[in-house]
């Protein structure tokens, strides 16, 4: 094996090494980039499902605050821990 041959393999081999380790160091930088959108997605999906469940407590204490008098409504919400006490 003559000298330019061994050089030009260990040029190809240290190409190949380095392109190999750029790949690597993208794949992880999109790995991390996917967990914070997928983290945040979740996040939103839970903010989404607390903002329905809020919806729902606020509209049966609207509908309680129509059909009964502002006392008992008071009594019932503090029975229930949904308003501070007195």
């Amino acid at each position: 094996m003559n000298t330019i041959s061994f050089i030009s393999m260990i040029t190809v081999i240290a190409g190949l090494t380095v392109a190999i380790f750029y790949q690597v160091k993208f794949n992880r930088r999109l790995n991390s980039e996917l967990k914070a959108v997928k983290r945040e997605r979740d996040d939103l999906i839970l903010g989404f499902k607390r903002m329905q469940q809020n919806a729902k407590k606020y509209r049966v204490i609207k509908e309680d605050a129509f059909h009964s008098d502002v006392d008992e409504l008071l009594k019932r919400m503090r029975a229930k821990g949904e308003v501070y006490p007195e």
